[in-house]
């Protein structure tokens, strides 16, 4: 019902299942961006740990 009185062009709005993947995902950018500011210089980072852990998993190594 909500989509036959929409107007045509409109955007649609977000439904709870994208705002929640959206919040889930920007957590996780913050935690890694904190984990990262954190390390000391020289040393592997989050990001190539995480890499690495990928890689793994994937079964390239």
């Amino acid at each position: 019902m909500w989509e036959a009185s929409r107007r045509p062009g409109l955007p649609t709005p977000l439904d709870e299942d994208d705002l929640a993947t959206a919040a889930h995902e920007r957590l996780e950018l913050n935690y890694a961006a904190a984990i990262e500011a954190a390390e000391p210089p020289g040393e592997p980072t989050f990001r190539d740990d995480v890499r690495a852990t990928y890689v793994a998993g994937a079964g390239y190594r």
